[in-house]
């Protein structure tokens, strides 16, 4: 099965910082680890493809269709 949307969490710079990957999925795919602050998949099953996430990452933290 091929994977649909992943964090890369060497370049999440973590929600405090950026987190425009929560604000613009539709779907609410991503949530923030309370623990590290950074972004985290929650519901990939839920991801509509859309690439909304990886457009607006200025980091290129998100990886779609890997």
């Amino acid at each position: 099965m091929v994977g649909k949307v992943r964090i890369n969490a060497g370049r999440c710079v973590g929600a405090i910082r950026c987190g425009v990957c929560l604000s613009v999925c539709p779907a609410g795919c991503f949530s923030i680890d309370k623990k590290n602050r950074k972004v985290v998949v929650v519901n990939e099953d839920a991801c509509m493809e859309c690439y909304a996430c990886k457009v607006q990452c200025k980091y290129d933290a998100v990886e779609l269709g890997f």
